[in-house]
């Protein structure tokens, strides 16, 4: 079994994650608590201290943002490899996607189902053409550069 800690973020929103590695510090951001739907914008940290250890977030949990349908923005730190199937399905009012990551993580084709596609994703510069390459990244028509 792993081990699972709670926090809270800048705006109080209950989050949970699961420690994957205690040697190397990384965790898996989940939610905590379906009765409370993230809404406006969230920036998710890339690590978190629990009891004196700074465990770097590598994951998005699946169903980790499902159905918050008031998120309109979300932050996705470069410490982010892989987020989950249905990750933020059915967040109908996202306008923007910043995801910090030089390279396209790994998402399947339910992770952002029932998101509009006109929704701007925002990358680094350096990486546009990967993500307009990335076989579920590219869904995304509105690609920019973040700013």
């Amino acid at each position: 079994m792993r081990n699972k800690f709670k926090f809270l973020d800048n705006d109080n929103n209950k989050l949970s994650l699961i420690i994957i590695d205690n040697n190397e510090h990384t965790a898996e951001l989940e939610r905590m608590d379906f009765s409370i739907e993230f809404n406006g914008e969230l920036i998710m940290p890339s690590s978190v201290t629990y009891k004196g250890t700074t465990y770097t977030i590598t994951d998005i949990d699946r169903y980790a943002f499902l159905n918050c349908e008031d998120l309109t923005s979300i932050i996705i730190p470069d410490s982010v490899k892989s987020i989950g199937d249905f990750a933020l399905e059915h967040c109908r009012s996202l306008t923007s996607i910043t995801n910090m990551s030089i390279n396209p993580q790994e998402i399947d084709s339910a992770t952002f189902n029932k998101v509009p596609k006109d929704v701007v994703l925002y990358v680094p510069t350096s990486s546009i053409l990967k993500y307009k390459n990335s076989q579920w990244w590219k869904q995304f028509k509105n690609l920019n550069v973040i700013k």
